[in-house]
């Protein structure tokens, strides 16, 4: 991840600009789904105010389910019986347990060609993402948002938390683990 004025990005590319739909790849997704941006406050333990964070996502509900087989979103889950078996046998054992995060983990797993979303950004994160990004603005539409063709799995899309795992594991299997 790089900073860039202020904003965290991905290293990877998360779309191609648009200057019209007709410019996108085939794909079975023909519609254009809406984007979002939800912004938090984060604050240290005392209350403090530490920075804002946000999310902008895809909002997924409004792809076509059909599009999707039965197993095209689904990534699997620990069960809750599993990880209490897990952290009693911790406890017993006296094992040191940690968790950590992996930063814009769903933006490290690519859509496959004629798999791609195409989304609209709104005009207000579309007037945000020409400061950061000034290629942005000669795509900008009539209305003032932009048209995308998405690249990685973006927050939001059906398919995220599938593809997501599937790059997990094949990393995982790249470095030696077996499953």
């Amino acid at each position: 991840l790089r900073t860039v004025t202020g904003v965290q990005t991905c290293a990877l590319p998360i779309w191609r600009y648009l200057s019209r739909i007709e410019d996108r790849q085939p794909s079975i997704h023909t519609g254009v789904e809406p984007s979002a941006c939800i912004l938090k406050d984060k604050k240290d333990s005392f209350g403090q105010f530490l920075l804002y964070k946000s999310r902008f996502y895809n909002v997924g509900s409004h792809t076509n389910d059909a599009n999707y087989g039965a197993f095209d979103k689904t990534s699997p889950t620990a069960s809750h019986d599993t990880v209490c078996l897990l952290l009693s046998l911790a406890a017993q054992y006296k094992w040191n347990v940690e968790t950590f995060d992996v930063p814009s983990a769903y933006l490290k797993a690519s859509l496959e060609d004629g798999k791609r979303h195409c989304m609209r950004i709104n005009k207000t994160i579309t007037q945000m993402l020409v400061e950061v990004d000034p290629t942005a603005r000669r795509y900008v539409q009539q209305d003032g948002t932009l048209l995308v063709e998405l690249l990685q799995a973006l927050y939001g899309l059906p398919e995220a938390g599938k593809l997501w795992h599937a790059f997990l594991c094949d990393v995982l299997r790249g470095a030696g683990y077996q499953n």
